[in-house]
């Protein structure tokens, strides 16, 4: 279901980069993928990056930017493609974050130094992307994506190996809440520095798991129990991440 995994074995991002540019049929095969992938939430940034990334730096950017192309919408960031980039590519040092697409003014607010914060507005932790995005206010005309490749690209790399989140995801929350990231949303004054936003996307991360009709994951963002509750029975089911079906699924 998944070639990518077996692809990037076999073939380093560093030769694929060089190869060919994506023929039509290609293309048209990978503007699918993201349209039926690149969605809100984190399994959709996981499954993209990890599907383009063996395509790479070219070929990737290629794709993403004509998936935009053809998916026009009424307002910027209604979907991954911007954050995915924050996930698919390293920044180069200097400058040693992502620039700032220029849409608006995001929710949260960065920080002064993105230096500090590199893939703002994403916290990557155990390779767990937690995006924390409020939306945008905008007067004017948004950057396009293709505009923001052109404009930053130059500055990004491939990043070296796919995304493969912790089997344990709700450790990987508890550890995000101790980033500098998270201290500074907590010391800003935005309301995404607020629990309730991490626990959303990790009950996005688990809707397609076994415990995806548990009714603690119903209430995981209402009930403070049903954090512990939902961690134990994740532990006891001996949930793990699958690396071919891109989910979390029971057993040894």
């Amino acid at each position: 279901m998944f070639i990518y995994v077996s692809l990037f074995l076999l073939t380093a991002p560093s030769q694929l980069s060089r190869q060919t540019p994506l023929n039509g049929s290609d293309l048209a095969r990978e503007v699918r993928f993201l349209t039926k992938n690149c969605k809100p939430g984190p399994l959709g940034l996981i499954r993209c990056t990890n599907h383009l990334l063996p395509l790479g730096k070219g070929k990737a950017l290629a794709a993403l930017s004509e998936f935009d192309r053809l998916n026009p919408r009424p307002m910027p960031l209604e979907d991954n493609v911007f954050w995915l980039t924050r996930l698919l590519f390293v920044p180069k040092d200097p400058p040693g974050f992502f620039a700032l697409p220029m849409i608006g003014a995001i929710e949260p607010p960065p920080p002064k130094n993105l230096r500090k914060w590199p893939v703002y507005p994403v916290v990557v932790q155990d390779d767990v992307p937690f995006l924390i995005f409020g939306g945008v206010t905008l007067f004017g005309h948004p950057e396009s994506f293709s505009g923001y490749v052109k404009r930053d690209s130059k500055n990004w790399r491939i990043r070296e190996a796919p995304l493969r989140p912790s089997d344990d995801p709700f450790e990987a929350m508890l550890r995000a809440q101790k980033t500098w990231a998270w201290r500074y949303l907590k010391s800003s004054c935005s309301n995404m520095g607020d629990r309730v936003i991490l626990l959303r996307v990790l009950k996005d991360l688990l809707s397609s798991s076994p415990l995806g009709r548990d009714p603690d994951l119903k209430d995981l963002d209402s009930n403070p129990g049903a954090f512990r509750r939902l961690h134990r029975k994740f532990l006891a089911s001996h949930c793990h991440w699958d690396v071919a079906r891109q989910l979390y699924v029971a057993g040894r």
